[in-house]
């Protein structure tokens, strides 16, 4: 199987590093090429990315001058991309792949609409993040989005009683079956041939946040389907990029990207 992985680093070269040792780790026989876009990190977390190697996959780091945002940094990886794949994976860095990992993925078919393939990411206090959204987001959930985002420090306030409500009622482990849905984490993703047939890069409507919702949005004009499955497993890290940004900044440009997407949740 030959598969692609693309990630974005934005001085956390050591969640990437970690990454390429979990990928490197369970490759066998397959066919891996590991790209790594550099956000315009600082010189020292880029030089650490240099020293990156492996004898079982092939590692390239390509450096972008700007910080591209998410999806515009993994569409240059995806440009760099020569030849055919069996599956190319888009991701944070901050992911360690499960062991079986490939063996899941190379022994799986998957229907003929499906252009992404949603993993079953799991966070490290066990909470699994897919799916995000089975269908598109009712009126009420959406209104909810919409009180959220009128105040900074309103915001700040639903966020913390959301936070403590959502850790004495979930439960770590759902057990979702497999399915199709509508949006996928935007941690990562697992793209078919289809994906590149039809739509080719990731749409770029937004610096960062509400990739989902665009995403979604996107496969569904396109008549394409997102397929969830329980079996192919990451374990993520969660925000190891964005917890370094000011609470303020987040805010915003999240605010600002959940406008431009309100349509497609």
């Amino acid at each position: 199987m030959k598969i692609g992985i693309i990630v974005v680093n934005f001085n956390n070269a050591g969640h990437t590093e970690k990454m390429v040792a979990s990928v490197a780790s369970i490759a066998g026989g397959h066919d891996v090429d590991f790209v790594i876009v550099d956000n315009a990190s600082q010189i020292t977390d880029f030089n650490y990315l240099k020293r990156l190697e492996s004898s079982v996959i092939k590692i390239r780091i390509i450096s972008s001058k700007t910080n591209l945002g998410y999806f515009n940094g993994l569409n240059l990886g995806l440009k760099s991309l020569t030849g055919s794949y069996d599956y190319v994976m888009v991701a944070n860095n901050d992911l360690i792949l499960e062991s079986d990992f490939f063996r899941q993925l190379q022994v799986m078919s998957f229907h003929d609409d499906v252009a992404v393939i949603a993993p079953n990411i799991i966070t490290l206090d066990g909470v699994q993040q897919n799916p995000l959204c089975v269908q598109r987001m009712s009126k009420i959930r959406k209104a909810g989005l919409k009180i959220y985002y009128i105040n900074y420090y309103f915001g700040n306030f639903i966020y913390s009683i959301r936070k403590i409500y959502n850790k004495l009622t979930r439960k770590a482990v759902h057990n979702c079956p497999s399915q199709y849905i509508y949006m996928g984490i935007g941690a990562a993703y697992i793209l078919t041939p289809l994906f590149f047939d039809k739509m080719k890069v990731l749409p770029t409507d937004v610096f960062l946040w509400s990739e989902e919702a665009l995403l979604g949005g996107r496969l569904a004009a396109e008549k394409l389907k997102m397929w969830y499955e329980s079996k192919i497993i990451l374990h993520h890290a969660e925000n190891s990029s964005t917890s370094k940004m000011p609470s303020r900044k987040v805010y915003f440009i999240a605010k600002e990207s959940f406008h431009k997407t309100y349509k497609y949740y």
